[in-house]
């Protein structure tokens, strides 16, 4: 606007006159159109210039603000990617760490498997072999020997492997004491054969839920028990060895696939291979009573070298407290055991 009215009050002034004798003498022409009247109308409209200002002033805000708001788009946006790669990241090293660890395991079983076959030892039918004994197994579990326990000759199950519930007679496979609170490497890759009048426990089974609560509080020397499903499959219950002990006797999966058959395909199947280091296969007796040999020898004769255990129990009165005949241990041992189990010497057949 000021341009404009400097143009026009230059052009007012050059009425009637002439330019410097410098330049051009020729008269300055002007405008037919112009009304000279009309440059002493003309002025500035400062109102007008202040809208104009505030309308770019807003314009410019708002183009700034859309272009910091397009910015932290941006930044959130690669914030949020970022993220997820590092989540993605940690669970693909989780899974690789565990990878890691099996193999590790599996490495290790296949070292002590080469060993046992270079030993050129027989695997025990039924029960864990000879070879190698852990330093922590007793003195007699050491020293049993293969044809002792065959099962085509059908051989005894010494009387401590076995936990009674509700008048029926329970082990596992590998044998081991209900109380055996290490595992073993015996267990991985294993072949059991289930002993001639045994049978499989099978959640099918009458008093099954009351028999796994009862088994399941004992450690056995293993993290989980293999039973039979409705499927013909297994599944796997948590011992006490297993954690803190919290889910002992609960599920821990359904259909595991840590329990093949190995011998021919028939019913009953017999003969089984455990694919993992820390199961063991819940077996009874599959008569339903049974006679105890040397039960009532151990109640009332002469004292023998395998101590009598029964369970102490008043209902409501909470958990059974074990009772053991004095001068039988040291000290009491660990574990407390559910209603209606007992222990006795003996052999079971």
């Amino acid at each position: 606007m000021g341009l404009v009215q400097i143009s026009a009050e230059k052009r007012c002034e050059g009425f009637n006159q002439r330019r410097g004798p410098e330049r051009d003498a020729s008269p300055v022409t002007l405008d037919p159109d112009l009304d000279p009247s009309s440059c002493r109308d003309m002025s500035f409209d400062r109102s007008a210039a202040e809208r104009l200002a505030s309308d770019c002033a807003a314009s410019m805000h708002e183009a700034a603000r859309r272009f910091s708001a397009g910015i932290q788009e941006l930044l959130d946006h690669a914030a949020a990617e970022a993220a997820r790669e590092r989540q993605q990241i940690l669970e693909e090293s989780t899974a690789l760490a565990r990878e890691r660890q099996r193999l590790e395991e599996a490495w290790q079983h296949l070292n002590l498997e080469r060993a046992r076959m270079e030993a050129g030892g027989p695997v025990s039918s039924g029960h864990k072999p000879n070879l190698y004994p852990s330093p922590r197994e007793t003195e007699q579990e050491a020293s049993l020997s293969t044809s002792r326990f065959s099962t085509v000759a059908g051989g005894p199950i010494p009387n401590h492997y076995i936990v009674t519930v509700a008048d029926r007679a329970y082990t596992v496979l590998p044998l081991k004491e209900p109380n055996a609170s290490s595992l073993g490497h015996e267990l991985w890759n294993h072949v059991v054969e289930v002993p001639e009048g045994w049978e499989v426990l099978s959640s099918q089974m009458e008093g099954f839920y009351h028999a796994i609560s009862v088994l399941g509080q004992q450690r056995w020397g293993a993290m989980v028990l293999g039973v039979r499903n409705a499927r013909r499959g297994f599944d796997a219950y948590w011992t006490p060895l297993f954690g803190d002990g919290s889910f002992a006797a609960q599920l821990c999966e359904a259909d595991v696939d840590w329990i093949e058959p190995a011998g021919p395909a028939e019913e009953p199947q017999r003969r089984f291979r455990m694919t993992y280091s820390g199961l063991r296969l819940v077996i009874r007796k599959a008569n339903q009573s049974f006679q105890a040999t040397g039960a009532k020898q151990a109640t009332a004769g002469p004292q023998t070298q395998t101590p009598r255990m029964q369970v102490a129990y008043s209902p409501g009165q909470g958990m059974p407290a074990p009772v053991y005949q004095n001068g039988m241990y040291p000290m009491r041992p660990i574990g407390v055991m559910q209603p209606g189990v007992t222990m006795l010497p003996g052999t079971y057949r």
